[in-house]
């Protein structure tokens, strides 16, 4: 569930439970995306500023004052993947190797209206901000200015390899892979950065019966830093970010359909942005001897999800459900405004249930229909939980 908003690359386009109804087997790492590139809690948080809801990303402090204005976000992703494998063997033991490249490059742009309106307004935090809100008349212009901004240009390239041996006619499996990531950025303010790294991969698998699969994995993964200027005025990637997860999942082939449990866990640093200069945790920091782009605090994420994936009515109706219980926290974690904070990560909800439906129509060959909806639990704006978003 919630295959989107990361941007890092997946070590392949192909799902962990995404063919499942089609392949029993125990899938190889390289097949399986890391639960961070595909989960739901990069909705939000402190340190998000690429993916998201955005009318979520606003930080209320005790009040909030200034005028309207029209603006509009797009995005923009362009993803390739090329995958080889084969398989061979060394007396008792069987191996399947892979390899694969993917190439994803997303871009975020920003166009405003053509101007502020005047008339102004100051919401206070503490009183019905629906109500404020309300009260507000808005004389903005309706017009837009002649072309976008651009926010953020990432690209990002990574070519993993994996082998799997298989023990006692494959009934225990062994993954070891590596993984090689490159990470290039631009930011709105026209600077660009590049960061490189090689990420290990490891996962077990037991097969007791063909239709029944325990597994688990550890993947680190590599992110998108920050963009600075060295004092020799080379313009780099600060020091990157690397993510790590652990997961324990089961699998079980009912026959029409296939059901997955699985419990994960992924941490992630924080690191300092450095826009501030007096009178932050940061300014304390950076006098000690620090600079932005430095590694502080971490976000960590447990959750425990559900899926259930079928195929009926001869294969042409294939509904899913997915259920997801999450818990975001940040410890010593740097804030947007160089602060320090603990509690709560920003903007992620506890639930997460999704269902969707596809169903090939008997009355236009090659016609598919689908739907989907989602529900998203209540999420908290700040990390003490003083304003909440609802459901």
């Amino acid at each position: 569930m919630g295959k989107a908003n990361a941007f890092t690359a997946p070590i392949t386009v192909v799902n962990y439970d995404e063919q499942a109804l089609n392949n029993t087997e125990a899938r190889t790492l390289v097949d399986a995306v890391a639960k961070k590139d595909a989960s739901v809690w990069q909705f939000g948080g402190e340190s998000n500023t690429l993916t998201g809801l955005y009318f979520r990303g606003y930080q209320l402090d005790s009040r909030q004052s200034g005028t309207a204005r029209l603006t509009d976000q797009y995005f923009r992703t362009l993803s390739m993947n090329l995958t080889a494998r084969g398989e061979f063997e060394t007396g008792p033991v069987t191996h399947n190797w892979s390899m694969a490249f993917d190439r994803v490059i997303r871009q975020r742009k920003t166009i405003n209206g053509s101007g502020n309106g005047n008339s102004k307004i100051e919401v206070k935090a503490n009183e019905n901000i629906a109500n404020q809100l309300a009260s507000f008349t808005a004389d903005y212009p309706n017009s837009w200015e002649n072309s976008a901004n651009l926010d953020a240009n990432i690209k990002v390239n990574s070519l993993a390899l994996s082998d799997t041996l298989g023990f006692v006619d494959n009934k225990y499996r062994l993954t070891l892979g590596k993984r090689f990531q490159t990470v290039e950025y631009t930011d709105k303010k026209s600077q660009s950065g590049d960061a490189k790294r090689f990420s290990p991969m490891l996962m077990a698998a037991w097969v007791p019966q063909p239709d029944l699969v325990v597994y688990g994995n550890y993947m680190e993964d590599l992110e998108p830093a920050d963009i600075k200027t060295d004092d020799s005025g080379e313009t780099t990637m600060a020091k990157p970010r690397v993510s790590r997860q652990f997961e324990v999942g089961v699998r079980k082939n009912w026959g029409n359909f296939v059901t997955t449990l699985n419990a994960f866990q992924i941490k992630r640093p924080g690191y300092w942005r450095g826009n501030t200069k007096k009178g932050t945790d940061f300014a304390a920091y950076k006098a000690a001897g620090g600079a932005a782009g430095d590694e502080q605090g971490m976000e960590r994420n447990r959750g425990i999800e559900f899926n259930a994936y079928a195929n009926l009515l001869n294969k042409t109706l294939r509904p899913t459900l997915g259920l997801m219980y999450l818990q975001s926290t940040v410890k010593e974690y740097p804030n947007s405004r160089d602060m320090l904070v603990n509690g709560v990560q920003v903007a992620n909800p506890r639930v997460i249930a999704k269902a969707g439906l596809e169903w090939d129509t008997p009355f236009a060959k090659g016609l598919t229909l689908n739907g989907n909806v989602s529900y998203f639990g209540k999420s908290y704006q700040d990390t003490q939980k003083q304003y909440a978003f609802p459901s």
